[in-house]
């Protein structure tokens, strides 16, 4: 049983583990700002940052806990994740043929909200309209995104990033006697693999 179970308790200590980075970081952000907007300097700024990491109110915690979860894809799902798990619930064996719904719901929220259609879910369009923090942070999210995603679009139109090449063997022979490589960024005239 214990080896059968292996997978799923390692899988279960990384969770716990970037659990646990995810929410000191957030802690540490919130002091930090807390002790910014008291307006302390120096000394005065330290300690009050060391005070609010190691005494937290309740409401950095529930906000620390909530980061956590949002950045290892373990927070609820949304209407569409909750649909599909209670959909799957209600098919015969359907646990088992797709026993993970949640965290893979995750991901592509996380990935849908940077791009620049994220103002299309509607928890965006709220961060959105409330202003502040949250706003900034949902435009940067999107910003970001759309940024990076350009970014490794041009890369890939200039062959910079390569994929998996052509699936005829002769072309990738003669492709990959020129240098290149699949699955790789290519560096000045050397090939990385990714």
């Amino acid at each position: 049983g214990k080896a059968v179970n292996m997978p799923g308790w390692a899988l279960e200590k990384g969770d716990n583990f970037f659990k646990g980075i995810n929410y000191r970081m957030r802690l540490q952000e919130q002091a930090s700002k807390t002790a910014f907007e008291e307006g302390l300097t120096g000394k005065g700024f330290s300690t009050r940052v060391a005070d609010l990491v190691q005494n937290p109110t309740e409401a950095m915690k529930d906000v620390g806990t909530e980061f956590a979860q949002y950045q290892t894809f373990t927070n609820t799902g949304g209407d569409v994740a909750t649909a599909a798990k209670n959909a799957i619930s209600a098919v015969p064996g359907g646990k088992y043929i797709m026993p993970f719904v949640r965290t893979p719901a995750n991901i592509i929220k996380y990935g849908f909200e940077r791009t620049p259609l994220a103002p299309l879910m509607s928890h965006v369009r709220s961060e959105l309209a409330e202003g502040g923090s949250k706003a900034a942070t949902a435009m940067a999210r999107m910003a970001g995104g759309s940024m990076l995603m350009a970014g490794v679009a041009s890369a890939t139109l200039n062959g910079h990033v390569t994929g998996s090449g052509p699936v005829n063997w002769k072309e990738r022979q003669a492709l990959e006697r020129t240098g290149w490589q699949p699955y790789s960024i290519k560096i000045g005239d050397k090939y990385l693999s990714y």
